[in-house]
């Protein structure tokens, strides 16, 4: 008997959210297995809230800026975009990730198409470019912290360099396609619709059609006129997130004896990019662990405090997801 369409797709969704749970599982459980709850539960009792305040208020400022280049992104699709717009559709996406892995990505690009009118395939292809820019600004920051720590992040994560190496190779390669596709979105969508003449000819129309909102998505990054807005929104992006966990450094005693300073956090914020990275919902478990562990191998810093730091650092991702994310979807449902 023939399954009914679609059905085959939910065992690999379910094999999907299973994987990750279990890696969600290991990581906390590698993050809290020798940690005493008490001790854990004090050191989160005794935070500073000032600071923590501050670190928070990094967080949404980098999240606006955030937004702010993505309608850069779209200016050619959707000129008049509002930034409001964006943001919502950004927070609403980082709401979504919390409990589906990747599944924000998705949920940006809806929401910005029944809130703004962007063709769903022009707002996933920025979130796509958008990713991969993520990468390769992770990889140009990275060859600094080494020699900021010279050789000791290899020994609290070993094979970090070459996965790094291996990231940018990958991501340099992936926007150089996008750039080629996207120079001439035209001549690239008349391929794709011939390909899909020849293989599945009942799909092509609808390919052809959708390939070019995508490939108009996609040119947006690789415009000249944007270039410096999205260079300069791009660093402070990392500004404010580098300057969050900084923040937060100073919630916790241990800011007093390791005497953290701006590269520690900057170190912090590519570890962390690295967890959310892993296919775990939200990065949890993922952030936990490597941002403990950052803290406890290269700042010495006791490994109850640093957990504890490590858990905030999480909360301070995905809070305004949940919180925002979901109020700006029920405000779209009513």
């Amino acid at each position: 008997m023939t399954p009914p369409p679609g059905n085959s797709a939910k065992p690999r969704i379910g094999v999907k959210t299973a994987l990750s749970l279990a890696l969600t599982a290991a990581f906390l459980w590698l993050a809290f297995r020798q940690i005493p709850l008490g001790e854990f539960a004090r050191a989160l009792g005794e935070v500073r809230v000032l600071p923590l305040a501050a670190a928070m208020g990094c967080q949404l400022l980098a999240h606006g800026l955030r937004a702010w280049r993505w309608k850069l992104f779209l200016q050619r699709t959707r000129p008049g975009l509002r930034r409001r717009d964006a943001f919502a559709a950004l927070m609403v996406g980082y709401g979504v990730n919390v409990a589906v892995p990747r599944g924000g990505e998705v949920a940006r690009a809806i929401f910005l198409q029944r809130a703004a009118g962007v063709p769903f395939a022009a707002g996933l292809s920025t979130v796509i470019t958008e990713r991969l820019l993520d990468l390769v600004t992770l990889t140009v920051l990275f060859p600094p912290l080494v020699l900021v720590y010279r050789g000791r992040l290899e020994q609290v994560f070993p094979g970090i360099g070459n996965g790094v190496l291996l990231t940018a190779l990958v991501s340099a390669g992936a926007l150089a396609v996008a750039w080629w596709l996207a120079r001439d979105p035209e001549i690239s969508s008349r391929r794709l619709g011939s390909l899909m003449r020849r293989c599945a000819p009942s799909l092509a129309e609808r390919v052809s059609r959708a390939s070019g909102h995508f490939l108009e998505g996609l040119g947006g990054i690789f415009r000249r006129e944007a270039a410096s807005g999205v260079i300069l929104l791009t660093g402070g992006i990392w500004l404010f997130y580098a300057l969050g966990f900084w923040s937060l450094f100073h919630s916790f005693a241990f800011a007093r004896t390791a005497s953290p300073g701006l590269a520690d956090a900057l170190g912090v914020t590519l570890v962390v990019a690295v967890a959310y990275a892993l296919p775990s919902p939200g990065g949890t478990g993922t952030t936990h662990f490597f941002a403990s562990q950052f803290l406890i191998g290269l700042l010495q810093v006791d490994s109850t405090e640093a957990l504890a730091y490590a858990t905030l650092a999480h909360l301070l991702g995905a809070i305004p997801g949940i919180l925002l994310g979901g109020a700006y979807a029920l405000r779209a449902r009513g």
